[in-house]
């Protein structure tokens, strides 16, 4: 049995009873996870002012107020709220509208079973994970501990057939089993570069600012300063920015602009040597991580499971969250770090 205290609380807010049991039955396997239920979206900011959930399940279509609206009241109130939207609206530009307002993600009607499992499950991962940091952060005790990266989830044919027959006979109807066909199994990268078709002009867009990154990144082997650091953010930022239309990526995307965002809060001018050279190699260690992703994914497209570097992306995020609060720690004399081009240990 898990404790209270490591789950993550989950509200689904849907007016319609068929997605709500739909939506519970896809993520009962997931055992870190309360789920919370309710019918519109005025009932769901009252809840959450009090009980402050971890993330959402949001239909757009409701009765009252309309998902996006509460979206942005929920957003505005408690940005660390993730935020999912499922919608079968066919207004093509509801999606960014979503995502501008600040929803982590935005599924399509009707729902694939896989995506929003593996959704869900990966992002519980991430709560988790920046739960337990900060436990860990709030604890005397833990001044010499450093936080340990989530390992990425491991999937396959076998698991994913048995995510799928671990449904069956359980009163479903051939709707519901549908949407958690087979047909719907992890995506390896060839098949995403097949089924993106006419929107491969996305992944073009993307690498082209993967590659100013990688470039810039490989500039810190020679030099460090606050310039270089606020240009890396800002092209990491533009590869959330380019990834974002590319769906099938919103905890990476989320990675991204975190870290981009985090950067950009960081007083970089007035940063000494030391935590900036930590910091030069945080970002060096991240991109290696993020580098192999890119090349398995879009270039060498031989990665067997697009998604297999979600949680590791991610946790880099927390733990430079994590890492980088505390400036005068950072600020103390550390011959690697002072060493150009030393390495430091963080893991």
């Amino acid at each position: 049995m898990i404790e209270e205290a490591l789950k993550a609380n989950l509200l689904i807010v849907e007016d319609d009873s068929f997605s709500r049991t739909l939506y519970k039955k896809i993520l009962s396997d997931i055992d870190k996870i309360n789920i919370f239920e309710l019918e519109t979206a005025e009932n769901a900011i009252e809840y959450i002012k009090e009980n402050k959930p971890d993330m959402v399940i949001m239909d757009y279509m409701l009765p009252g107020m309309n998902g996006l609206e509460a979206t942005k009241q929920i957003i505005m109130a408690h940005p660390d709220t993730f935020i999912f939207v499922i919608s079968g609206d066919e207004r093509s530009t509801l999606e960014e509208e979503m995502l501008e307002v600040g929803a982590i993600s935005f599924i399509e009607k009707p729902v694939r079973g896989k995506l929003l499992y593996f959704t869900i499950h990966n992002f519980v991962e991430i709560i988790l994970a920046n739960k337990r940091l900060k436990s860990l952060i709030a604890s005397p005790e833990t001044e010499t501990i450093a936080p340990l990266p989530v390992a990425p989830t491991e999937t396959n044919e076998e698991s994913n057939a048995t995510f799928v027959d671990s449904f069956q006979n359980t009163g479903m109807t051939n709707d519901e089993e549908a949407m958690l066909s087979k047909e719907y199994k992890l995506t390896n990268a060839a098949s995403l570069i097949d089924l993106l078709g006419a929107d491969i002009e996305y992944v073009h867009d993307f690498i082209e600012s993967y590659d100013e990154l990688k470039y810039t990144i490989e500039s810190l082997q020679s030099i460090v300063n606050a310039d270089i650091l606020k240009e890396i953010s800002r092209i990491i930022g533009n590869n959330s920015k380019k990834l974002a239309p590319i769906i099938e990526f919103p905890t990476i995307t989320h990675a991204l602009k975190n870290i981009n965002e985090y950067m950009d809060d960081l007083d970089l001018d007035n940063m000494g040597e030391i935590p900036m050279k930590k910091l030069a190699v945080f970002l060096t260690d991240f991109f290696e991580m993020y580098e192999k992703w890119v090349r398995d994914v879009f270039i060498t497209i031989d990665a067997d499971d697009i998604h297999f570097m979600d949680i590791g992306i991610m946790s880099f995020w927390v733990q430079m969250s994590s890492i980088f609060s505390d400036l005068s720690v950072l600020n103390e004399s550390d011959e690697d770090a002072a060493d150009e081009g030393g390495s430091i240990e963080f893991f």
